[in-house]
Formats: structure tokens, C-alpha cells, sequence
């Protein structure tokens, strides 16, 4: 019995021996499904960070302020709530949008503008933001361009532009709304004639005091199916010295801090902003300072600060790129790179998505032999302006020097695709493939090149480096 006992001892452990073993592996097996699975989620991060970058890139030349006046300034202030990262941006994305033109109607100089809120979260949110960016534009263009539109008297313009924007919106049947203070103010006389359509109350900031501008009639949000009625324009006579404040329930919308319970407190006191208003003096920045000292903003916030001048200003667009380039090219040829780049990353603070800037940084970086960021820089500017053929080349030509050949080959590779055959790039190409020992296509491509440019210098260096390649083989 005593065997018998010792066996099924040494069968017990035989049997953890072999759970143990699989056990192993089941883990190792799970481990790697984890890891698939991530691998898969990250991948679809990236590609959704991918689409609201470019949806970022369309949203962008749509919601500009565009008002050069000697008689009124628009400042305009813009931050959504869903916040992403793509490549070495950080963006955010969401539905608020600030739009400001001048435009001419029986003769005379008026600011149409627009604060909007589209409904939906991020990606549904900029949708909306896109329609009203493209078709506000369309309105202004074709008021710009045509005769008749310009002899509207403004309270037939702005209503005809509020009818426009609510049919379009009112065909995606209701899955797309946007609430919005539409707003034509007449440069000269200051009278305002504006449109509310369930937004929040624009702020009048008058000798020290803020107080609501009543809209007697507010509308439903644009887009909302059957809604029927008339449209009435409201007026509102700004003196020199006010400042209006319009902008999105954001502005209201502020965690003030938790209950017992761990529930948000939220802010449901929409005189808060007319007290921040008067704080900040109606400063801008005060405004959004003060804001997030009160609290966390849960919402898009979207600002417009519009100011009647006492006396006529003179409006010189701060932020002229022509002027830092300037300073760039005289530092350069100084020598003072660091301060050429200096001067450039401090103007992407202001506009991180203005491509002669991205572009000019690739250059100055490469010059100073720093390809690694100049490959960067390159690459950025491609994405912002994929039709710049002789960069398309520059960039390729950084991957090289950081040997990065595959890249090199991608790009170099794809614009041997296009219609400008560049004699140094299919040059640039055979040297590619040379390197990663692709010696039939390497053939190929200078063939190619000597019935383009039989002259080119590099051939020569090229045919002798494919038979030495040959030899070597």
C-alpha cells in the first residue's frame, strides 16, 4: 500500500507538472490575444486621430475672422473640449465655430458674423461646423460677387443668409442642428441687426457694467424640422466704447465642484458671466482665465469680442508671416540659425498650421545639418501641402540622409508617379535602390532616366555603381 501510495503521489504531481506546463502557455497564449487586441485598438486610435486631424485642417480656413475695420475690432476665441494627438500636434476638435467678414450692401461697409454651436460631440459636432463654415463662405462670395445681393438692405440679407443656412441644415432632417447668434453690424453707425437662435444672450459691456441684450423673439436651433413663423431682425444701437460678447453655452456650462456624493456641482447661474464680464473689464483673456478659475469647462467654449471704437483705429493684421520671414533671412545670413528658428516656432505658437512656416523650418533644419527634425519638419509640411512636387523630392532626399531608405524609396517612388518626371529625383531613386540592394529596379529606373535626360551629371556615378554592384553580387 505503501507503493501504491508513493505512485499516486508521484501521478499527482505528474499531473501538476503538465497543469503547470499548460497553464504556461494558456497565459503566454491570452498575453498575446491582449496584446493583438491593443495593437488592433491603437491602430484604430490612430486612424480616428487621423480623420479629426484632417477634419481639423478643413475646419480651419472656414472659422476666420476676417474683419479688417478702423471703426470695429473682432477678437474671437475658440477651444473645444475633445482633445487629440496626431503626430506631434495636439488639437482639439468639436462644433464651435467664430466666423467675421466685411461685406458691402447699398454702398456701405457692414461685419456679418457668426458664433455657432453644432450639435453632437467631436467628430458629429465639426460636421455640423463644416456645413456652416461652407455655406456662411458661399453666401459671402456670392454676396461679394453679384449685383443684386449687394443692394439688399442688411435686414433682407441677414435673413435671406439665416433662411439659406436653416434649409440646408433642415435636409440632413434634424440629425444635424446648430444654435447660433447671427449678427450685421454697420461699420460706421455701430446698429447691429442680429438673429438668436437658442444660444445663449449675448453680454453688452457698457461703462463698467455688463448686462444681457434682450432678443425679444428667439429662435429654434437651425435645422429643426417645422418650424414655421416669421423671422424678426432684431436691432441693437452700439456706442463707441462697447463691447458686445457673444458666445456658447460653455461660457455657463462650469463644474463648480462635487457633492457628498461624489455627484458634479454644476453651474446653473448664467449671471456668473455677466459678473466675470465685469471683473475682466471685458478683457478677452481675462474672460477665459477667469472662467477656468471658477471651475472645469464641460462644454466647447467659443468667445467673440466685438468693440466699437471711441476714435477710428488704424488695424494693421498682427501676425504677418512676410515680416517674420524677413527677420529669418536676415538672421540666417547673420549665421544666427537658432534664432531664425526661434523666430519660426514662435509664430507656429500663433498658427501651427501655416505650411510656408513647417516648410521653412525643414529647410533651416537641414542646412544646419539636423536631418532628423528637418525629415520631421518635411513630412508635416507635406501633410499640410501634398502638392508641392519639388518638396516631395526634399523630403525624400532627408530620409536618405537619415538612412531611412524606405521611406525614401515610398516618397521618392510616388512622385516618379506624377507628371513631372524630375530627372534628379529618378537620379536620387536608382541611388535608393542601389543602397538597399534592389539592383533589377535600380536597372529599371536609370534606364528611365538616361531616355529622359540622357545629359543628367550623375549617370555616369550611377552606371558605375550598378556594375560594381553587379561585380560584387
Amino acid at each position: 500500500s505503501f507503493n501504491k501510495m508513493a505512485r499516486s503521489i508521484k501521478a499527482g504531481r505528474m499531473r501538476l507538472q503538465k497543469y503547470a506546463e499548460q497553464l504556461e502557455e494558456k497565459v503566454k497564449e491570452r498575453t498575446q490575444e491582449l496584446q493583438n487586441t491593443l495593437k488592433d485598438v491603437q491602430a484604430l486610435k490612430a486612424q480616428q486621430d487621423g480623420d479629426y486631424f484632417l477634419t481639423t485642417l478643413l475646419l480651419k480656413p472656414l472659422g476666420v475672422n476676417e474683419v479688417d475695420s478702423r471703426f470695429i475690432g473682432i477678437e474671437s476665441f475658440v477651444r473645444q473640449k475633445k482633445k487629440f494627438e496626431f503626430r506631434h500636434w495636439s488639437k482639439d476638435i468639436g462644433g464651435d465655430i467664430n466666423i467675421s467678414h466685411v461685406i458691402e450692401l447699398e454702398g456701405k461697409r457692414y461685419i456679418a458674423f457668426i458664433n455657432g454651436d453644432a450639435m453632437g460631440k467631436s467628430i458629429q459636432g465639426a460636421g455640423g461646423a463644416l456645413v456652416l463654415g461652407s455655406v456662411f463662405h458661399t453666401i459671402i462670395e456670392r454676396t461679394q460677387a453679384t449685383e443684386a445681393m449687394r443692394q439688399l438692405a442688411p435686414e433682407r440679407w441677414l435673413k435671406n443668409a439665416f433662411i439659406e443656412l436653416h434649409r440646408v441644415f433642415e435636409s440632413f432632417d434634424g440629425s444635424m442642428l446648430v444654435s447660433g447668434f447671427f449678427g450685421l453690424i454697420d461699420e460706421k453707425t455701430g446698429l447691429m441687426y442680429h438673429i438668436l437662435a437658442e444660444h445663449p444672450l449675448p453680454v453688452l459691456y457698457r461703462n463698467g457694467k455688463a448686462s444681457f441684450v434682450d432678443n425679444d423673439r428667439m429662435l429654434r436651433k437651425l435645422g429643426t424640422t417645422g418650424v414655421e413663423g416669421t423671422l424678426v431682425i432684431a436691432t441693437t444701437q452700439l456706442e463707441p466704447g462697447d463691447i458686445l460678447l457673444v458666445g456658447s453655452d460653455g461660457r455657463d456650462d462650469i463644474i463648480l465642484g462635487h457633492d457628498e456624493h461624489g455627484g458634479r456641482i454644476i453651474n446653473e447661474d448664467e449671471t456668473l458671466f455677466l459678473s466675470i464680464v465685469e471683473e475682466s473689464g471685458g478683457d478677452m483673456q481675462a474672460i477665459v482665465r477667469a472662467l477656468e478659475s471658477h471651475g472645469e469647462i464641460m462644454d466647447d467654449l467659443s468667445l467673440m469680442r466685438i468693440e466699437r471704437y471711441r476714435e477710428e483705429h488704424n488695424n494693421h493684421r498682427a501676425f504677418d508671416y512676410t515680416g517674420v520671414l524677413q527677420g529669418v533671412k536676415r538672421d540666417i545670413r547673420q549665421g544666427a540659425t537658432a534664432k531664425a528658428i526661434q523666430r519660426i516656432e514662435a509664430y507656429l505658437q500663433h498658427d501651427a498650421f501655416y505650411p510656408e512656416a513647417v516648410k521653412n523650418l525643414a529647410q533651416i533644419y537641414y542646412q544646419s545639418k539636423n536631418y532628423e527634425k528637418a525629415a520631421n519638419y518635411a513630412q508635416d509640411y507635406l501633410w499640410l501641402k501634398p502638392s508641392d512636387a519639388e518638396f516631395v523630392y526634399f523630403t525624400a532626399l532627408c530620409f536618405r540622409r537619415i538612412r531611412d531608405y524606405r521611406k525614401a524609396i515610398d516618397l521618392s517612388e510616388r512622385l516618379r508617379l506624377r507628371e513631372v518626371p524630375m530627372a534628379k529625383n529618378l537620379a536620387l531613386l536608382t541611388d535608393l535602390h542601389l543602397r538597399t540592394g534592389n539592383k533589377t529596379r535600380a536597372e529599371t529606373i536609370l534606364a528611365e532616366l538616361v531616355a529622359h535626360d540622357a545629359e543628367f551629371s550623375s549617370i555616369q556615378i550611377l552606371k558605375r555603381k550598378l556594375a560594381d554592384a553587379t561585380r560584387s553580387s
